[in-house]
């Protein structure tokens, strides 16, 4: 587990340095080019993404005195039999707000044809990063289950 780990946040920090800000006025297209400007990176702005990740990967042990395991231990003792299916379907909340904001009346700066290509290439990119880590991690769900709870699909 730590390998990949360690991978994905050297994937982080390596795409990090290629990153620049763009800013274009409200001019036209055309007037736009010659206002554009490029803000260096700062590494500070890493600090606090790197800390909750790290805390997070703190509390999620498995060990018996991990905080998760303590939170686990009395949910399954005041609640039995809580389950819960919002999780099944909160994962495919990008895909209702991609077409549901349009019929509220939030138009998109795409036509619909490009917003759902990109929309199926990023669920398929989350679905199969999210699918590889819960088998290459198998952190075991809070209802002893399986080993497939982390990354979680309505957070990922």
């Amino acid at each position: 587990m730590k390998p990949i780990l360690i991978f994905l946040f050297s994937l982080c920090i390596d795409s990090s340095w290629a990153q620049h800000t763009f800013q274009i006025s409200a001019a036209s297209y055309s007037d736009s080019l010659s206002s554009v400007r490029i803000e260096p990176f700062d590494m500070d702005e890493l600090a606090l993404p790197i800390a909750l990740v790290y805390a997070g990967v703190a509390v999620n042990g498995n060990h018996s005195g991990s905080l998760k395991q303590h939170l686990m231990e009395d949910r399954n003792k005041y609640f039995p039999t809580f389950r819960t299916y919002a999780d099944d379907y909160l994962q495919f909340a990008p895909i209702a707000a991609a077409y549901g904001l349009d019929a509220l009346g939030y138009p998109s700066r795409t036509d619909l044809g490009n917003r759902t290509v990109i929309l199926i290439k990023g669920e398929m990119a989350m679905f199969g990063i999210t699918q590889l880590l819960k088998r290459t991690i198998r952190q075991q769900r809070p209802d002893g289950s399986n080993f497939h709870s982390f990354p979680s699909g309505h957070t990922a």
